[in-house]
């Protein structure tokens, strides 16, 4: 072998021999530690849900929940239905939302039309969202269309955001309108 070359496997030889009593000099020194190596700690869980509950409930107030509990846990922990409360209009298997208010009323959930429901302006087509006070067709089609071009709405107060809807009107339909399905 030529010495140049022989200088070269020389040099890569006690590179990857220094490598390997480096590395058995770590374990060495872990394992006098006590430590174990390397572990892998499980994910983290998800953050809780607070949620406040109101009305025909035995125990209003506001809760904390762990993420994905459903109305029903919330109701539970409430100390379930206040005589006389209503749950038929109400999805009990509905997953709730971070920040989210739910109110029973004694004969249920009640909006301005007699029916027992809020109306969900996140869903809501122009018709159903024509049911809300001082909400024509052409407010309707514009919150329809603002709910389009910019997704769902994210608190109540956004609605002011669009164009003919100002805090008169919020005012008079924020007691009947929800972003979620009760």
């Amino acid at each position: 072998m030529q010495p140049k070359v022989r200088k070269y496997l020389d040099l890569a030889i006690g590179f990857f021999c220094g490598l390997l009593v480096s590395g058995l000099a770590l374990l060495l020194i872990v394992s006098i530690n006590g430590q174990q190596g390397f572990s892998l700690s499980p994910a983290p869980s998800p953050a809780p849900v607070t949620v406040e509950i109101r009305g025909g409930v035995n125990n209003p107030g506001i809760y904390q929940v762990p993420a994905g509990s459903r109305v029903l846990d919330v109701i539970q922990l409430a100390a379930g239905f206040a005589p006389g409360a209503s749950s038929d209009q109400v999805n009990l298997a509905r997953k709730l939302i971070d920040g989210e208010k739910i109110i029973i009323s004694n004969q249920g959930i009640i909006n301005v039309d007699g029916n027992s429901s809020f109306i969900n302006i996140n869903r809501a087509n122009e018709l159903e969202l024509q049911r809300l006070p001082g909400i024509g067709p052409k407010i309707a089609r514009d919150i329809v269309a603002y709910r389009t071009a910019h997704g769902p709405f994210e608190l109540p107060e956004d609605l002011m955001n669009v164009p003919g809807i100002g805090e008169v009107t919020f005012n008079r339909i924020k007691s009947i309108i929800t972003l979620v399905d009760p």
